[in-house]
């Protein structure tokens, strides 16, 4: 059996298409993470549970905090009265994974009508 020691040999812009596709990636996450559809349901169904706080994560482990699409969907939730702020939690065995937790407080009241 031959012992082959050959360089990778890398192309020289490697580095960047890698770093361009992570980025492609995690805006198309962010998207689905952060749709419309996806907000209303999990809002919905933590008040329907009686819990104060919706959790919003990737189906798969990745950071989306930079994210533009997730800045945008933190902005809203602020300007709409929401607390929206990134945790992160260690799993055994695990990188630190980020995750979006967004509470409306058990103490909000609605606002008294005129």
């Amino acid at each position: 059996m031959a012992n082959d020691t050959r360089p990778l040999n890398l192309a020289k812009d490697a580095l960047m298409r890698q770093r361009e596709r992570t980025s492609i990636i995690r805006e198309a996450m962010a998207g689905e993470v952060f749709g419309q559809e996806n907000v209303s349901n999990r809002l919905s169904d933590a008040a329907s549970k009686g819990q104060t706080a919706a959790i919003f994560e990737p189906r798969e482990p990745m950071d989306l905090s930079a994210t533009l699409v997730a800045a945008a969907a933190v902005k809203e939730f602020q300007e709409a009265g929401f607390l929206a702020e990134w945790k992160t939690r260690q799993k055994p065995d695990g990188e630190p994974e980020k995750y979006l937790r967004v509470s409306w407080g058990v103490d909000a009241k609605p606002t008294p009508k005129a």
